[in-house]
C-alpha cells in the first residue's frame, strides 16, 4: 500500500467480558479499502503491541503505530469506560515511564513475559487476519 494519505478507522463489537472484535479500516487516496478484523483480549493485549504488529504485517509506516493504537484505545474505552491498557497500568504500578517498546528498566521478568505474550498473540492474529483478507 502506498505511503501517505491513508485514512484509518477502528470500530469494535464486544463479544464477551474480555474480548472485543475490532475492525481496522484502511483507505488510501485512490479509494482502495482494506478491512482487517481481529479480536482484542482486554486482559492480555495492548493497543501499542497490536498496532505495531499490524504496521509490520500490513507494510504501513512506523508513524501509523501511534495513530492506530490511539484509535484502538478509544474504541475499547467506548465499550469499557474504565478500561486502561496494560501499558497504562504498568506505568502507574511501577511509577516509571515505559519506552515505546512497552518496557521499563524497572520491570521484572514476569512483566516482560506478559508483554511478550501479548505481542506474540497479537502478531499471530494480525498474520491470520492478513491472510484471510
Amino acid at each position: 500500500m502506498p505511503e501517505g494519505n491513508l485514512d484509518f478507522s477502528v470500530h469494535g463489537q464486544r463479544k464477551d467480558h474480555n474480548t472485543i472484535f475490532l475492525k481496522l479500516r484502511i483507505a488510501d487516496s485512490s479509494g482502495h479499502i482494506r478491512n482487517i478484523h481481529f479480536p482484542f483480549d482486554i486482559g492480555m493485549d495492548t493497543s501499542t503491541a497490536v498496532a505495531s504488529e499490524m504496521v509490520e504485517e500490513l507494510d504501513l509506516t512506523y508513524h501509523d503505530v501511534s495513530i492506530i493504537a490511539e484509535m484502538i484505545d478509544s474504541e475499547i474505552q467506548s465499550h469499557i469506560p474504565d478500561w486502561a491498557s496494560i501499558e497504562i497500568n504498568a506505568k502507574s504500578i511501577s511509577g516509571e515511564a515505559i519506552s515505546e517498546s512497552g518496557r521499563s528498566g524497572g520491570q521484572d521478568d514476569a512483566s516482560h513475559t506478559e508483554i511478550d505474550s501479548a505481542r506474540s498473540a497479537a502478531s499471530q492474529r494480525a498474520k491470520d487476519s492478513a491472510l484471510n483478507t
